[in-house]
């Protein structure tokens, strides 16, 4: 919530979340999915159930850090453009690393933003090949990040947010997300080596996604 006092009045924007926005982008991605797997019958549970849970984590990644402003008219929202003299006028960008100046900066939000990326990290490399590999997945944890970051800023910018674009963020997002795939790499190698599992895509060449099946 924002409070802007505009000729002797105050006007206050509510806050919104994008949840809806991105939970309905993947509702139709996940649909589009199953129904090209149907028709090419590679159509797995497995990687449906995979799919959803990245859906769901998706949907609460928005709703951690996509907050948006709502303004009571498009005319109040002018006028609140005109009280502080153009766009950007208040901080939007906060590029120094691990500076506490003019941004929090706590062991709190530090783990928060830690945390945000690393089931990313874990999951992603489960479900498409292209993230397998460090080279491969470092970029697009970055680009991730990024991506928030750069809507966060550009929210704030146009006084639709009050969420700015932070060098810290970036660092510890991707951190966290290099982690994830770490987390993942080990685990495979526990599957590898535990003689009740046989994993799929390793045997058969199948780099599609992990089907992990249970000896009998």
């Amino acid at each position: 919530m924002h409070i802007v006092y505009l000729n002797n009045q105050q006007y206050i924007a509510q806050s919104v979340h994008a949840t809806t926005i991105v939970s309905l982008l993947c509702v139709y991605i996940l649909l589009r999915h199953t129904l090209k797997s149907l028709r090419n019958k590679s159509f797995s549970w497995r990687g449906l159930l995979g799919r959803a849970i990245l859906s769901v984590y998706a949907t609460l990644v928005a709703a951690f850090t996509l907050t948006f402003y709502k303004w009571p008219s498009f005319a109040t929202y002018l006028a609140v453009i005109k009280v502080y003299g153009g766009f950007g006028q208040y901080s939007f960008v906060h590029l120094s690393l691990f500076n506490a100046d003019n941004v929090a900066l706590s062991w709190y939000q530090l783990t928060g933003n830690f945390m945000l990326l690393l089931p990313l990290g874990f999951i992603a490399p489960f479900l498409f090949p292209k993230w397998r590999g460090l080279l491969r997945i470092v970029p697009r944890i970055f680009l991730t990040t990024l991506t928030i970051e750069i809507i966060q800023g550009t929210s704030t910018f146009f006084y639709l947010s009050n969420r700015i674009f932070d060098m810290n963020d970036l660092a510890v997002n991707t951190a966290g997300g290099v982690v994830g795939y770490v987390i993942y790499l080990i685990t495979i190698f526990v599957m590898k080596k535990d003689k009740n599992f046989v994993p799929n895509h390793v045997e058969k060449g199948n780099l599609n996604e992990h089907n992990l099946y249970i000896k009998s």
